[in-house]
């Protein structure tokens, strides 16, 4: 019996790199092809309507007459603190989070002005304002006369 030759399945491609497929990609569309988006999506997809939430909290809180809080102003526009530091990082946001951080931080500096009282001092602190006095001390030294003149006392003694 003549022996039957096995035919050889046809050989499967192997995956292309992904720097291949990004190269084709490239090659169709003119283009390398857009990142999947990562992590969660922004509760506010633009600045105005951040700025639109943040002057919502401040209008309220002083027709409550209530005094402006990072805290409360997080709760009301539905971040964590978390939250309002990535905003604060992301550049088309980072000008309304510092202004609105700046109106609170200006109602504890009036607080203070008008009261006093170390509750607003520690929240002041919170912004960066620090109570300690720092010092500078420059010393100079002006040396007169001749080194040989140095040397011929050095040998003599210092005399009192």
């Amino acid at each position: 019996m003549p022996e039957e030759k096995k035919k050889k399945a046809p050989a499967k491609k192997k995956p292309a790199k992904k720097s291949e497929e990004i190269k084709k990609l490239k090659k169709k569309t003119g283009r390398p092809r857009k990142k999947a988006p990562v992590g969660r999506p922004l509760k506010y997809e633009t600045p105005e309507a951040l700025q639109a939430a943040l002057n919502n909290y401040f209008e309220t809180a002083e027709a409550n007459e209530k005094p402006f809080k990072i805290t409360d102003m997080c709760i009301y526009i539905g971040f964590t603190k978390d939250m309002l530091k990535d905003y604060e990082n992301r550049e088309e946001f980072s000008y309304s989070v510092k202004m609105a951080k700046l109106k609170v931080e200006s109602q504890y500096e009036d607080r203070l002005i008008e009261r006093g009282n170390s509750g607003d001092i520690f929240g002041i602190k919170n912004f960066g304002w620090t109570d300690r006095i720092e010092t500078v001390n420059k010393t100079s030294m002006e040396i007169t006369g001749s080194v040989e003149s140095f040397l011929q006392s050095d040998k003599e003694g210092i005399k009192m």
